[in-house]
């Protein structure tokens, strides 16, 4: 039984036309429109933000009065979770005429793309870019609409607060942007192009490295004395052996550790090729006694707060900054200090070093080498480094530290 106010079927079928259109209202602010022609159309009328909206659901008996609420009832519970579906359909029907929102394009891209080709970290720091910086000034418009001058105005609103290597960099954001809407055929240009020279220049920010060996002795025995967690600890340790880039180290997963090899493959945040480390024996006996702390879990280096995410670059800093190091070593300068000391000092091949720092390193016929070029050079590039900060720390490694003395701690990694 219907109950009052609500439109009955049979009420509907015998809705005669008349002179002109008027409604049925089956209440809840669902109405049944009845034309001259004879056609009968169910009209929702909802409040959406202080607005009236006006939806059509569809004709009569092919909707019927039960399909009719059904339709309704999906409309207000999509408003009640702050969704506007006037705003979604007209994005829909943009789409469906391939006219559709730079923020749609920007989304797609992050997701489908960036997201999946760098760092979590990284990608959150150019997400909260583009939201709060880009989105709110060029994400209504149609990527066709966005002209060289309104991309200026966005980077000078950001550069006019001092802010100039974040407009640089939000300037290379939207380029890729606009380079994969050309990829898919849904942008013609990139404007950005035509900003070369427009923004003021970046200062170069170099990251504070200690290359003087008699320096590198004292902070190599703070580390050996730094007192924080185990995690951390471990961490600040591990990054001088490895040298890559801290937030690579952050992400290793145990999965990439090949413990019968002694090496960790991975994928290079910058160039997007697949890496293998060997780890030397130092590195080994660290990973070994992470084992029973974090083994279980998917992060060679958790979180101290949340175990299914990595470990904090800033734990490093404040590691380093604790041990008197602040804003003379950060944990991105391990990359210099072995660059310098493995081609100035140990005098090894510069390719070789810079394939080992995840750097594009091509041959004499441009080819870029695979992750396996050179491997056993470097396997025995990455034992001699960790050997010389050994000689540098000049704190002699005790007896029962080295596999060739019995103590494997692979074996007991495996073992236990």
């Amino acid at each position: 039984m219907a109950t009052k106010n609500q439109l009955t079927a049979i009420e509907c079928e015998n809705a005669a036309p008349g002179e002109s259109r008027y409604a049925l209202s089956d209440g809840n602010g669902l109405f049944l429109n009845v034309y001259p022609s004879g056609t009968k159309t169910w009209k929702a009328r909802l409040r959406v933000a202080g607005k009236l909206q006006e939806h059509t659901l569809g004709p009569f008996p092919e909707i019927s009065v039960k399909d009719a609420r059904l339709l309704l009832a999906g409309l207000r519970l999509k408003i009640a979770h702050g969704g506007n579906p006037a705003e979604e359909r007209q994005a829909e029907k943009d789409q469906a005429d391939g006219k559709f929102s730079f923020e749609t394009l920007a989304m797609d891209w992050f997701h489908a793309v960036h997201a999946t080709q760098v760092v979590p970290a990284h990608a959150d720091r150019n997400l909260s870019r583009l939201n709060q910086m880009v989105l709110p000034f060029l994400g209504k418009n149609r990527p066709e609409e966005i002209t060289p001058p309104m991309v200026l105005e966005v980077l000078r609103r950001i550069s006019g607060r001092g802010h100039v290597e974040t407009a640089h960099r939000v300037k290379s954001l939207l380029s890729l942007i606009f380079r994969y809407g050309i990829s898919l055929g849904r942008v013609e240009r990139d404007p950005t192009r035509d900003l070369t020279g427009i923004l003021p220049a970046a200062d170069v920010v170099h990251h504070p490295a200690i290359l003087e060996v008699s320096e590198l002795t004292g902070l190599l025995r703070a580390l050996d004395g730094y007192q924080g967690t185990p995690i951390v600890t471990a961490a600040a340790r591990l990054l001088p052996l490895i040298f890559c880039r801290p937030g690579e180290m952050l992400t290793m997963r145990w999965a990439e550790i090949d413990p019968a090899k002694a090496q960790w493959i991975w994928v290079a945040a910058k160039t997007r090729t697949q890496m293998i480390t060997p780890l030397s024996r130092q590195a080994m006996q660290i990973l070994a006694g992470l084992k029973p702390l974090t083994g279980e879990g998917r992060f060679v280096l958790p979180s101290l707060r949340a175990k299914d995410k990595p470990l904090s670059n800033t734990a490093i800093k404040g590691a380093l900054d604790s041990l008197g190091y602040r804003g003379r070593m950060t944990s991105h300068g391990w990359r210099a200090v072995a660059r310098t000391h493995l081609v100035e000092t140990l005098n090894y091949p510069v390719d070789i070093v810079e394939m080992q720092l995840a750097h594009n390193v091509r041959d004499a016929l441009g080819r870029a080498y695979n992750r396996t070029t050179f491997l056993d050079q470097r396997r025995e590039m990455m034992q001699r480094w960790a050997d010389w900060l050994d000689e540098v720390r000049l704190t002699p490694a005790p007896a029962s530290a080295s596999p060739a003395d019995g103590v494997d701690p692979w074996a007991q990694w495996s073992s236990g």
